[in-house]
């Protein structure tokens, strides 16, 4: 996000993933509706379907962000 910003070229895709919870395993990716938009036919699912403590992680991180103004 940062490189994207610096060069004012705006990305297609971006992933983010560590950060998010913590060191505890959890990605995501990021897009435009037409980037993401080739996702619509296929099932994307993951290996921790019922695990939510990642979730909880990356909730109170950016809670925890947006209260620090990070």
């Amino acid at each position: 996000m940062v490189t994207a910003k610096h060069t004012k070229s705006p990305a297609d895709l971006i992933t983010l993933s560590k950060g998010l919870a913590q060191g505890i395993g959890l990605s995501a990716v990021i897009g435009t509706a037409d980037a993401m938009s080739g996702a619509d036919g296929v099932y994307l699912g993951n290996t921790y379907l019922r695990e939510n403590r990642a979730f909880v992680a990356a909730n109170l991180s950016s809670k925890f962000s947006k209260k620090m103004a990070l």
